[in-house]
């Protein structure tokens, strides 16, 4: 298992830290936004992850780059 933890600043009328933390299982991607108790933990599989990426990019106008290949 995998954890990334994103952290970012809220500007409303209070400059607040928010965070999503991204968890992976073997054949599955969990975001979840600890700061907020009413929101649900979202459950992607590894297609709708990569969709997820993708669409970011799309956004962003930004492609990110892929990993290298081979061995290390």
């Amino acid at each position: 298992m995998t954890i990334k933890t994103i952290t970012f600043q809220q500007n409303r009328v209070i400059d607040w830290e928010d965070c999503i933390i991204i968890k992976s299982f073997d054949d599955l991607v969990v975001l979840a936004f600890p700061f907020h108790e009413d929101t649900p933990n979202f459950h992607l599989n590894i297609a709708d992850a990569f969709n997820l990426r993708n669409a970011l990019d799309d956004v962003l106008k930004q492609k990110f780059l892929n990993a290298p290949k081979g061995d290390y």
